[in-house]
């Protein structure tokens, strides 16, 4: 994957057979999806790779919310997520916003993943890059990528 290509699209086992995948993934689930194969650091990294992740299963998950904001997208439904997530006892804040999903979570999302036939390892492939990145690569990286998603910056010295 070369640093201005977008990533490939998750390969879904048996996607035909759905007429309306959109109704099939929710932001929530994304975060899970996220989580599941390993934790998240911080919030900017919450954003962005729940941003990248809903990019690259296009059609598959609802609208996420993304819009433009002064450090590249960011996502209300995102942050309502991981607050409900929490309160349900689907995920857990560690120290330094350390996002850890809960035995209960990955019950949940690993019927998600079953039922729609995902493959987390297509997942982890991609998150092990994004979790070299410090705060400030990620959203260089998602500039690039998605260059619209950079006219509202406050670090216009991140984008190309």
């Amino acid at each position: 994957m070369s640093i201005n290509t977008p990533p490939e699209p998750i390969k879904i086992i048996g996607a035909g057979i759905y007429d309306n995948l959109d109704s099939l993934l929710e932001c929530r689930d994304l975060v899970l999806l996220l989580v599941y194969v390993s934790p998240l650091w911080g919030a900017t990294h919450l954003q962005k790779q729940v941003f990248l992740l809903w990019k690259m299963l296009g059609n598959m998950s609802a609208n996420a919310g993304f819009f433009p904001h002064k450090f590249g997208p960011y996502s209300q439904v995102v942050f309502d997520s991981v607050k409900d997530l929490k309160g349900e006892g689907f995920l857990r804040e560690g120290l330094g916003k350390k996002y850890i999903i809960t035995n209960s979570g990955k019950t949940y999302i690993k019927q998600k993943i079953d039922h729609i036939g995902i493959e987390p390892d297509m997942i982890a492939r991609h998150k092990i890059k994004w979790d070299e990145w410090n705060a400030r690569g990620i959203t260089t990286y998602v500039y690039r990528l998605y260059p619209e998603y950079g006219i509202n910056t406050e670090v216009p010295h991140l984008k190309w």
